[in-house]
């Protein structure tokens, strides 16, 4: 293809969706915070206008980016597979056992791939999860791609996690379905006998609709235009786009709110704060700056306390010279107070300290937060992680179910018709009780209440959250077995003196002898030990006290 041609054929491919144009920098932010990719300090912390170069890549060099917001959705991953979920493939294991070993084709488990979606959910809000068989392992890429050549020629699918980012086109149906997708890749390849260039950029483009697939490979020309190096297509006929795209919560088609969308802006402001305090904390330790005027220092501002003046003058009589501007330590209590609340804004955007408590300080609310996290938890917590499960279900579902329309592409149902008919299950409560807690407090609970149904609900939690990785009717076994076995090592069965029942005790014992000793008046049993002892009579004496009745 001429080169002219060729040039215009990529621009033509590149050309992105208006939402994708939209979103790009929202996108960028979420890759940053969450750590997919190094960041540009450049992006963040922008030259000022009077910025000398010099003191501006000293400020970038001594920047550190730690946002917070990744660490929030790793406690939610926590959270999420501390008990693995469920998966029974009814009838399919043997069909799909290949790909869930190893579901990339470089060693990944389908759990695995599993927990990288659900991450890519909540940092974006969306997912673009393709599955394909790619023409790269086809011995004849032009053959046909029958069932046989797959089989003998050991080719299955396997899943591409990409990036909204990566994803720069596509097309949904009236009903949201999506019809058509645009995938760029991007790499860096060997450009052999160009010692000046030894590497260049790769670029490829693969679309996809319902019945078809194709791609063209470009490489970067010498002048920073684009040759075209490869292209093809071929039918998949499965009947639907194989890329699963599910949003956290809906904004528009193929866009969903990411779970750190606030909680990044947060902190990014933090970032820059954070890299103002570094750069005045070099400058305050490293007193290199230098001031040579000839006026006062006072009139440009600078009070005696701020300075070390070197040469002493007066304005208009010879220079004053000083060697190091002092920076009030006001100014690092402003800092400090400033990232300080960036860190609050990030804990409450992202969930993981939505009613600020951590923030309030002092022993007074540390003593009472204990209910207010557990409050917060259930309302908000709690909730994003049953709906997050809900949806990964839903995720996983989908692609077990394209799996397995690869696998009978010459004998496919209709496309609203599942093939796949397995249950996946992830775990429909969740607590701020970790394991360690649950057997910690199994122990003190067992010795001091008498329920049978609150133990073995607790002995099943636990159970459960120690099992593993195992089938339903495993852990249906073991629940079984806590149910109908006895309990042990527990009050339950036991029998507790009430001290209202306990018989009267012998005064004798308790004087430790014989003295004191009466006997209780005839006629009468044992005296009630609730029954109040009545008063006795009292008798005037002299000197005006009181006695009791002798």
């Amino acid at each position: 293809m001429p080169e002219s041609t060729s040039n215009a054929r990529y621009l033509e491919l590149d050309t992105k969706h208006p939402d994708w144009n939209k979103w790009e920098a929202e996108w960028e932010r979420y890759r940053d915070v969450v750590g997919d990719d190094l960041v540009e300090k450049e992006t963040y912390l922008p030259k000022g206008p009077w910025e000398h170069k010099t003191f501006y890549d000293l400020r970038l060099d001594l920047s550190q980016f730690l946002p917070d917001s990744g660490l929030a959705i790793e406690r939610i991953l926590g959270a999420l597979y501390d008990v693995p979920p469920k998966r029974e493939h009814k009838g399919s294991e043997s069909e799909l056992k290949p790909f869930l070993d190893n579901a990339n084709r470089r060693g990944k488990s389908w759990g695995t791939m599993a927990e990288e979606i659900c991450f890519h959910l909540l940092a974006y809000g969306t997912t673009r999860t393709l599955i394909n068989v790619p023409v790269a392992q086809l011995s004849d890429p032009d053959a046909e791609v029958t069932r046989d050549v797959e089989q003998s020629q050991n080719i299955r699918p396997f899943v591409i996690n990409y990036t909204p980012l990566a994803v720069i086109d596509w097309e949904t149906s009236s009903d949201g379905a999506l019809t058509y997708i645009r995938i760029k890749e991007e790499r860096t390849v060997r450009n052999p006998g160009n010692a000046t260039k030894p590497h260049r950029k790769a670029v490829r483009f693969i679309e996809y609709d319902r019945a078809r697939v194709s791609w063209s490979d470009f490489l970067e020309g010498e002048k920073g235009d684009w040759e075209l190096d490869d292209e093809g297509a071929r039918d998949h006929n499965l009947g639907v786009v194989p890329m699963i795209c599910e949003q956290l919560r809906d904004v528009g088609p193929m866009i969903g709110h990411s779970f750190v969308r606030y909680s990044s802006r947060a902190d990014i402001q933090k970032h820059q704060v954070e890299s103002d305090q570094a750069y005045d904390t070099y400058v305050h330790s490293h007193p290199t700056l230098k001031v040579w005027t000839e006026e006062g220092l006072k009139d440009l501002g600078l009070g005696s306390n701020s300075y070390l003046k070197l040469k002493p003058g007066t304005a208009g009589e010879g220079r004053e010279d000083a060697a190091y501007i002092e920076i009030p330590g006001s100014a690092f209590e402003a800092l400090d107070a400033v990232i300080k609340k960036k860190e609050e804004q990030v804990a409450r955007h992202a969930k993981v300290d939505p009613m600020a408590v951590a923030s309030q300080g002092g022993p007074a609310v540390f003593q009472a937060s204990g209910a207010a996290r557990a409050w917060s938890f259930g309302t908000s917590e709690a909730r994003t992680l049953s709906k997050i499960a809900g949806l990964m279900e839903t995720i996983e579902g989908n692609v077990l179910e394209i799996v397995l329309r690869y696998q009978h592409r010459g004998n496919l149902p209709p496309a609203d018709k599942r093939l796949y008919q397995g249950d996946i299950q992830y775990p429909e409560e969740f607590d701020m009780s970790s394991t360690s807690q649950l057997l910690e407090e199994r122990v003190s609970i067992a010795e001091q209440v008498n329920s049978p149904t609150l133990l073995r609900t607790i002995d099943k939690r636990i159970a459960s959250s120690k099992v593993g990785d195992t089938t339903a009717q495993v852990l249906k076994t073991i629940h079984d077995e806590i149910e109908n076995n006895d309990l042990i090592n527990t009050m339950v069965g036991k029998t507790v003196e009430s001290p209202f029942s306990m018989p009267n005790m012998d005064p004798a014992t308790l004087l430790g002898g014989e003295q004191g000793k009466e006997e209780p008046p005839q006629g009468r049993g044992k005296q009630n030990p609730l029954e109040k002892e009545k008063p006795k009579r009292e008798e005037p004496v002299a000197g005006g006290g009181r006695r009791g009745r002798r």
